[in-house]
């Protein structure tokens, strides 16, 4: 069966479980499923932003797809407003969204994005639907935030396992400073320490950093220190951030010390293709492991592949695992309108809930747990590796979590 029909099924079931509790179905109206889109198609996290777009169009195209073929006038319609990475931008953007009629919003992309929409969109009745951001300071049940993705105390417990594994015993950070950046320190930090590991004090930079001399500088005679205390296989560094992360790695490479230790990175910065395009911070990132943990798909299924092959296709850059979760929040989005398109808010919000719980998608199950974050957790650990003259990204490991349960690598 192709992906979309397998899809469309889940949406004929879900919608047969929506119309029992939230009344007649109207499958004869042909009025479209308006959503609005968030996505950062400037700005820091740019280099992920196009493959984002190129997700949530390609939900929409198999959505339509699949309601034509059944012979019905409606039909998803998405408006899309570019963010710039900005949580002031996506601020204004969001209630012109809601200005043209989007109900749910899929987006925007970042924890500090969403911190700067949220209470707006809940004293509004604007559901959200995020597909990238994992701050655990927005895990609040209740709220009109829904993430197809879990938060960051699960990363947290991932990355500390890892570096356990990998003998790292002093940490020194390097984050962005911003919601998501000290709330995914925090939880790691948490997990690490009890594994017996130690977190020095580390470094805060400004989103947007381009120029890290100062900052690298200091680092340099830090790790210096430290290894004069351990031995140079226990000291680490740990670096949060997005696209911020390519000037990073190449200024870095300009200093000695921090090549002879192994580094960490983020959800924010695995996979990218940003930084193997970047000779300097790809080479650097390789002699130096810059093991880099994201979320992903649960099970490669044919579905998977498709989304995937359609996504680079569209864009010419490799699917991330955001980029499948930016489409699985289009297709509930769709299925959530499509099923219950005249309904109040509450019964708008519940059959989000009722969908996601109900739908398979490129990403796996896509229940939520009481704070409207993804239940289930995987993460792979990607690194750099040059393959045919080439840098590229090459997983390493993988690590999953389910509510409840202590993580384990798989």
């Amino acid at each position: 069966m192709k992906p979309g029909a397998f899809f469309f099924a889940t949406l004929l079931i879900s919608g047969i479980i929506l119309c029992g509790c939230m009344g007649s179905p109207t499958s004869t109206r042909s009025k479209d499923a308006v959503i609005g889109v968030l996505v950062p198609l400037t700005g820091d996290w740019s280099s992920k932003g196009q493959n984002f777009n190129a997700a949530i169009a390609i939900a929409a195209e198999d959505t339509n797809a699949n309601l034509a073929s059944t012979g019905s006038g409606k039909k998803v319609r998405l408006l899309v407003e570019d963010t710039g990475t900005d949580p002031a931008i996506a601020a204004e953007k969001i209630k012109k969204l809601q200005q043209e009629g989007a109900r749910i919003v899929v987006g925007p992309a970042t924890s500090a994005e969403i911190a700067g929409v949220k209470d707006w969109a809940d004293q509004n009745g604007v559901i959200i639907i995020g597909y990238g951001s994992t701050s655990p300071a927005l895990s609040v049940p209740g709220d009109n935030v829904f993430r197809l993705v879990p938060d960051d105390a699960r990363q947290g417990e991932a990355m500390a396992g890892y570096l356990e594994k990998s003998g790292i015993r002093v940490l020194i950070p390097v984050v962005r400073n911003d919601t998501w950046g000290k709330g995914l320190l925090d939880s790691t930090k948490s997990s690490f320490e009890q594994k017996g590991g130690v977190v020095v004090k580390g470094y805060l930079f400004e989103p947007g950093t381009r120029d890290f001399t100062p900052l690298l500088e200091d680092l340099s005679a830090r790790v210096e220190s430290a290894e004069l205390m351990y031995d140079n296989k226990s000291v680490g560094v740990y670096a949060i951030g997005f696209d911020e992360m390519v000037p990073l790695l190449s200024g870095a490479a300009g200093y000695p010390p921090l090549a002879s230790i192994s580094w960490f990175g983020s959800d924010g910065s695995a996979k990218t293709g940003a930084l193997t395009k970047n000779v300097s911070a790809a080479h650097f990132a390789e002699i130096t492991g810059f093991y880099s943990p994201v979320y992903g798909e649960e099970d490669e299924s044919g579905g998977f592949l498709d989304v995937k092959d359609r996504i680079r296709a569209k864009t010419g850059v490799p699917a991330d695992p955001y980029s499948l979760a930016a489409y699985d929040a289009t297709a509930i989005a769709a299925r959530s309108l499509l099923n219950s398109e005249d309904t109040s808010y509450d019964q708008l919000k519940k059959a989000v809930e009722l969908t996601a719980g109900y739908y398979y998608g490129v990403t796996g199950w896509t229940k939520f747990i009481e704070s409207g974050d993804r239940a289930y957790a995987v993460y792979g650990f990607w690194t750099v590796k040059t393959i045919n003259g080439t840098p590229e990204w090459v997983q390493v490991a993988r690590f999953s979590s389910d509510p409840g349960q202590p993580g384990h690598f798989t």
